[in-house]
């Protein structure tokens, strides 16, 4: 059994004229949300193995901000930022399958598209529920998947085991944010 973790980035400032779409850095709710996220995936124990992390500076940024144990490995690969979920789903099939478990960290639609097309209709309905309803900045799909080997990933056959969007790790107490 390995594991699969889908993390869209967190909330990213508006875009600027001068500045590349690339180059886009986090706003301040998103990292804070990414820091909330890294400590929930500590108190649940989700530690990714290897992380393949999109270089646009909202993902570089959030993973840093995910604050991984150093026993996870991270690879940056520019070729992520425009990825489709056709192409997300070839780099996990060619990870090593001594990883366990991997991460990517990406961007919109690609990494929405990837989770519903991984996950097993026999996943929980409400996660399946909320996991068809969208997928908003730093949120987390994690899937157990069914193989030894990376290669053998399938569509459809992965059990959706959660999901975490800013408002479960990082609601404040007055949840005026989401108003």
């Amino acid at each position: 059994m390995k594991r699969v973790y889908l993390l869209r980035h967190a909330k990213a400032a508006g875009a600027e004229p001068a500045k590349r779409d690339f180059d886009r850095p986090l706003a301040e709710t998103g990292a804070q949300d990414a820091a909330a996220l890294g400590r929930m995936m500590v108190q649940k124990t989700y530690h990714p193995a290897l992380a393949l992390c999109s270089g646009a500076a909202r993902t570089r940024e959030t993973l840093a901000l995910l604050a991984l144990p150093e026993t996870s490995t991270q690879l940056i690969d520019d070729a992520l930022y425009e990825a489709s979920a056709g192409d997300l789903l070839a780099s996990i099939q060619g990870c090593d399958d001594k990883a366990k478990s991997v991460m990517i960290v990406g961007h919109n639609p690609a990494i929405h598209e990837l989770a519903l097309r991984l996950t097993s209709e026999d996943s929980g309905l409400s996660l399946a529920q909320r996991l068809k309803a969208g997928y908003a900045p730093g949120t987390l799909a994690v899937l157990d998947v069914p193989c030894a080997c990376w290669n053998d990933i399938q569509l459809g056959e992965n059990f959706l085991i959660d999901l975490l969007a800013p408002i479960d790790y990082n609601a404040p107490d007055r949840p005026t944010r989401w108003m």
